[in-house]
């Protein structure tokens, strides 16, 4: 009894102890708010640093210092020029201009690797701001300290973003001049070369990166791939086919097999591996997915929703995420099928997981489908902010216009 009231008692003891030191973490953010918003930044800065910037409290405070106070903010950055947590916040919110020269003052690897990750991250949003962003931090790098990463994200911004793959392709030999055993330097190249219909150069950079790294999957697909669009079409199948008998647990070679198969129009024998995939692997929500995908594609929508709508029900109940692409491939499904109360919910789904263009552009169809045309404005000025000179979408603003009852 005596040892249970001495371990009572240290617990006890520790709880309070414990209590004490989030209280006072809590409370300098607190403190630090209430300085900031006096425009004593030194003395904000001070307390924020004794959290160690670990506590939730800080970051919350910082965003809402940010979108009230951007002055502040940027002035806490030029104070403490190489405190990432600052240019993070800065890099989020600002415009380039709005940049801290400090930007261009540190060269060390770390900071350049920092701006390079910052840069794949703004480069992802669908905004003509969020891209030109990317492609600044991402150039910033590169000036900062050249080295094969920084090469490598400017590469990848000018490829996915810009779809500039001449300068992209530029960029990838320098990356891999400085690292030439990097998988994914040589995945990347292979798809730039593909995008430009070099499929020769395409297919070196896969069996390159295939003998980098035995037995992935990843690039024998892309060699079964590229093989077909140089017009081996047997070749691909039968290397699906052997690899699929050497490697019976990889879903994703049924995927390609079915893939190949479709767009060479042998419509059943890919129907039958999407489903083979199915019967193999029947946990699988990807299995579900990609055999509605095919379905959509015969234009079976029908189909498509139901196995769209099994991928996504196993996904929750497996508790796991849901990619935003996925509900908006069920919306597609709605659409077609003119549930247009089906399609909008799936689009608004996908929405709340991350922003696209793509969204925005069937959320305004659906909504001018059920007729709600203030609704459909409303998503198409989102789309157009984000592609201005698209006449198309343009043109069926108009006629939302046109149609609101006066």
């Amino acid at each position: 009894m005596k040892f249970l009231r001495i371990v009572g008692s240290s617990v006890a003891i520790f709880i309070i102890i414990y209590g004490s030191i989030l209280y006072t973490k809590s409370f300098k953010t607190y403190q630090s708010t209430l300085h900031f918003l006096q425009g004593n930044t030194p003395s904000a800065l001070a307390l924020l640093e004794q959290t160690n910037w670990q506590h939730d409290s800080a970051t919350s405070y910082l965003h809402f210092l940010l979108a009230h106070q951007p002055t502040s903010l940027l002035a806490a950055a030029r104070l403490n020029p190489h405190h990432y947590w600052y240019l993070d916040l800065v890099i989020s919110q600002e415009t380039v201009d709005q940049f801290p020269a400090t930007i261009y003052s540190n060269r060390s690897p770390a900071f350049a690797l920092f701006l390079a990750d910052k840069a794949l991250q703004q480069s992802r949003i669908d905004t003509p701001e969020a891209k030109y962003k990317g492609l600044f931090l991402a150039t910033a790098s590169k000036s900062l300290y050249p080295n094969a990463d920084s090469y490598y994200t400017l590469a990848e911004i000018l490829r996915t973003a810009y779809k500039s793959y001449d300068h992209a392709e530029k960029m990838y030999v320098q990356a891999l001049r400085k690292n030439p055993t990097n998988l994914s330097y040589w995945r990347s190249y292979g798809y730039c070369s593909n995008s430009m219909k070099n499929y020769r150069e395409t297919l070196s950079c896969y069996v390159i990166q295939e003998r980098l790294d035995p037995g992935a999957v990843s690039p024998l697909i892309n060699i079964a791939k590229t093989l077909y669009q140089m017009g081996y079409f047997e070749d691909a199948v039968q290397r699906l086919q052997n690899w699929i008998a050497d490697y019976p647990d990889q879903i994703e070679f049924y995927f390609a097999l079915g893939s190949i198969y479709n767009t060479n129009k042998e419509y059943d024998k890919a129907e039958f591996s999407y489903q083979k995939a199915i019967e193999l692997f029947p946990q699988e929500p990807v299995a579900y997915y990609e055999l509605g995908n095919y379905f959509y594609s015969q234009k079976e929508y029908r189909k498509a929703l139901l196995q769209h709508t099994k991928a996504i029900g196993m996904t929750m109940t497996q508790k796991k995420s849901v990619s935003a692409w996925w509900w908006y491939r069920k919306g597609l499904d709605y659409y077609q099928l003119e549930d247009f109360e089906g399609a909008v919910k799936s689009f608004h789904e996908a929405m709340d997981i991350s922003q696209s263009s793509s969204f925005t552009y069937w959320l305004g169809r659906s909504y001018e489908a059920l007729e709600e045309y203030e609704k459909a404005i409303h998503y198409y000025d989102d789309y157009l902010m984000d592609h201005p000179t698209n006449t198309s979408v343009q043109t069926l603003r108009s006629n939302c216009l046109g149609k609101m009852t006066p």
